[in-house]
């Protein structure tokens, strides 16, 4: 058996399921005026599923309004460790390889074999190690300044 969690676009029908609780975070925003995060799960069958599956729903209310989202899975757990510890975790990562791609030249990876392609991504990145104390970046790693100087500005 395949386990995941993966993201479910929200429609109509997701979104009358979990109404009655959206109305209830919104009446909390408003009485509270706190930001409101809960999570619900539910079962769930698209037309096209020849089975129900486990959706888990974030529901979330701010002063920017309603922010629900929908994550199907098949994994027993809490809904909110499911969704904050591998869902969100999985979602950073892909950030990760994003920024790897954009900042350190990943994008030029085009050697069908993986050693010279590892050796490309391993000089880009000792590129941004040992320039970073001069302050001097190549011009397409200067987005990568502001990254780098959050991440170790501790250092």
């Amino acid at each position: 058996m395949h386990l995941s969690t993966t993201t479910i676009v929200r429609n109509k029908r997701l979104n009358t399921v979990t109404t009655s609780w959206q109305e209830e975070a919104e009446k909390h925003f408003s009485e509270t005026n706190e930001k409101v995060r809960r999570f619900e799960e539910f079962q769930y069958a698209a037309k096209s599923w020849r089975r129900s599956r486990r959706i888990i729903a974030k529901i979330e209310y701010t002063e920017k309004g309603s922010n629900t989202r929908y994550v199907v899975t098949n994994l027993e757990g809490k809904p909110q460790s499911l969704y904050d510890r591998l869902y969100c975790a999985r979602g950073d990562m892909e950030n990760r390889i994003k920024e790897q791609q954009l900042d350190l030249f990943a994008d030029r990876t085009s050697c069908n074999r993986w050693w010279p392609n590892q050796f490309r991504l391993l000089f880009s990145s000792l590129l941004i190690f040992c320039w970073r104390p001069y302050g001097v970046l190549p011009c397409k790693v200067q987005s990568w300044r502001a990254f780098m100087s959050e991440r170790y500005a501790s250092n």
